[in-house]
């Protein structure tokens, strides 16, 4: 098992990867040069830049069903969202994708197979983005069912690690075939 904490990392998070005492999953704020993939240094850290936003807020924008398609279409979807709030000089909307939700699993499924003890999670304020990843990730390890949307603290973060584990489930489904 690996024991998961959450943290609070502020609001311009510097992570040297090499000096981290653990492996990392950090939630940063998006700006007008933030990368919209996520950026990871395998078995050390995977940073995740995405607002802390409501799944209202994402649902209902035109391009929703675009964050949940391929890395290329998600991506694009993302930096769109995230120009187009700059440019009208709102509150950076930069959601998280799919893609994005499968490379926390991804990265998650990595430090168990490593036997890896330790990851932290964190966010701006380590309230939301982390403490739902988290609360996930670790009812997925214990093999308990896994955290509905309302009972999240992100239920939009929530949905995404929801529908990443479904995706990943039909994936292994259709190997043992």
């Amino acid at each position: 098992m690996i024991t998961i904490t959450t943290e609070s990392h502020g609001c311009a998070p510097s992570f040297d990867a090499s000096e981290l005492p653990h492996p990392r999953i950090a939630f940063v704020e998006p700006s007008s040069t933030s990368r919209p993939h996520p950026v990871s240094v395998p078995g050390k850290l995977l940073v995740i830049t995405a607002s802390d936003l409501d799944t209202q807020v994402v649902s209902d924008a035109w391009y929703a069903l675009l964050l949940l398609r391929g890395p290329r279409v998600a991506y694009w979807a993302k930096g769109y969202a995230l120009r187009r709030a700059i440019r009208a000089g709102e509150y950076p909307n930069c959601p998280m994708t799919l893609p994005e939700a499968m490379a926390i699993l991804k990265f998650f499924d990595h430090l168990h197979v490593n036997n890896c003890k330790e990851l932290t999670i964190s966010c701006e304020y380590g309230k939301s983005r982390s403490v739902t990843t988290a609360q996930f990730l670790d009812a997925l390890q214990q093999g308990r069912v896994l955290p509905t949307e309302r009972e999240a603290k992100n239920g939009y973060i929530n949905r995404l690690l929801r529908l990443a584990n479904l995706k990943e489930q039909e994936r292994l489904n259709k190997c043992l075939r």
